[in-house]
């Protein structure tokens, strides 16, 4: 009982994790995305 309860624990930490490390990569992406986006209506302007 103890083992499947730990083995139980040890999925939903690694979905959490997955989860969080899809949602930084997301936002990541989207700040790089809005980054180049400012860094090429820069070179348009000048």
């Amino acid at each position: 009982m103890f083992v499947r309860n730990m083995r139980m624990r040890n999925v939903q930490n690694v979905q959490n994790i997955k989860y969080s490390l899809s949602m930084t990569s997301l936002f990541v992406k989207y700040k790089m995305e809005k980054y180049a986006v400012h860094r090429w209506e820069d070179c348009v302007y000048y």
